[in-house]
Order: structure tokens, then sequence, then C-alpha cells
């Protein structure tokens, strides 16, 4: 059995490997014949016979690999648990973006409606009877970042930082500086994103300005993220992965 996360992109995937690897003693692992591999999936293993894969699906359509896992799981089960982490963009990605990937799962496994019984950051069981009959279940957590404010993966990551106080006081300069562009311009940060990385970008220009162009992955790697109760509260049902 192995379990999956599903994520929007690239940062995503990296932030949640980093934070697994450090505070739940998962480790990359190479598999020549992995589940997939038509996605970007990075691959962990923990207590010799766990197996957890992280996939970026490039955006916030999780539909296609969320409906080719469901066709796999109808030939055999094998997956014990699955996570999607997804931006708190707005209501809809409370609403909108779940029903969306109820429908696929519920198409995908031939079972009735269970919306109601989705809690964002809890775990759910979903119930199926796979292609021979036997009775399944998937574990199945949506998971919002940030948990209770809409916002991005960029905004967790300022909140996290900020409980340092030195990083404190380089996050609040840099919303300061970009609040200012914001309102003196008519052209910049006029998107609730751009303002949103705008922040990050600035702090990142900040803590390591020569290597400004690579800075998002030395931060993930760089910050101590067990060390943060921000990471923990936020991540808190990956842990039962």
């Amino acid at each position: 059995m192995m379990n999956l996360i599903l994520c929007e992109g690239g940062t995503d995937q990296r932030l949640l490997g980093s934070y697994l690897e450090r505070s739940m003693g998962w480790k990359r692992r190479n598999m020549k014949t992995a589940p997939f591999n038509h996605y970007p999936v990075i691959w962990y293993a923990k207590d010799g016979n766990k197996t957890l894969g992280i996939m970026a699906v490039n955006g916030t359509n999780f539909s296609a690999p969320l409906a080719d896992i469901m066709r796999s799981e109808m030939f055999e089960h094998t997956v014990e648990r699955l996570a999607i982490v997804t931006d708190h963009d707005d209501a809809s990605a409370e609403t909108e973006r779940l029903m969306k990937i109820h429908d696929v799962m519920c198409r995908g496994l031939g079972i009735m409606p269970f919306f109601d019984d989705i809690v964002p950051s809890q775990w759910a069981d979903v119930i199926f009877f796979d292609g021979f009959a036997s009775r399944c279940v998937i574990k199945f957590c949506y998971l919002l970042v940030p948990l209770r404010e809409t916002g991005a993966l960029e905004t967790f990551m300022l909140e996290a930082i900020s409980e340092n106080p030195e990083m404190c006081n380089v996050v609040e300069r840099a919303m300061y500086f970009t609040d200012g562009v914001r309102a003196t311009s008519h052209r910049y940060l006029k998107r609730r994103r751009e303002i949103i990385k705008s922040r990050l970008g600035a702090c990142m220009a900040v803590f390591n300005p020569d290597r400004i162009f690579n800075t998002t992955n030395w931060m993930i790697r760089a910050v101590a993220w067990e060390n943060f109760e921000a990471a923990h509260k936020q991540f808190e049902p990956l842990k039962h992965i």
C-alpha cells in the first residue's frame, strides 16, 4: 500500500517533502517502476515498508491525475491515504474546487456522493468496491493552505517564518513596501496572487540577495519547518500518512 499527496506545483511539492522529511522521518527514494510516472512525482519511504508519493499537478485542476488514480484503484487497490493540498485562494477553493474533486472520485469509483462527509483538514473514509467486488477504503483529506484565511502557499510561508523575530521584521517591512507600491501604482500588483508573491519575493531579496533567482528552493530547505508551530498546525493531517 502507498500514500499519495497531490499538490499544485513544484514549490508546494518541495515544501511538503522537506517538511515531512524533517518532521516525520520520510526519506527520498528512487522507484524504477513507480506508478503514475507520467506525472511529476517525488517518492519517499519510511520504516522500511511505507511509501509516499508527492505529485505536482501544475495548477488547481486535479481532475486528470485524480481520474487516473481512481481508475487504477478499481483494478488494484493500492492507495491507503490520499491527500490533496491546495491554495486557499478564495471561497471557490472551499466549495467549487472540492466539489470537482469529489465528483471525479465518485465517477471513478462508482460510488454515491459523500460531499457532506468532507471537512477540510480532516480525514474521511471513502468506501468503494473494486472490479473484483472487494470492499476497499481510501482515507481522503482535503487540505487548504492556509487553513483559516484566504491566501496561498506564500501566505503560509510568510506566517511561518514570522515566528522568527528577526525574520518577522523583514516580513513586516516587505509588506509595508509592497502595499505602498500597490497604493501608488496603476500598473503593478493589481491581482491578489501578485501581491502575495511580491511580499515573499521582497523577503527573499533581503534574506539572500545573491541567490534571488534560486531562493525559493533555498528557503524551503534552509528553514527548520519542524520547529514552527504554524507548520505543525497547517500540516497536522499529513502526520497520519
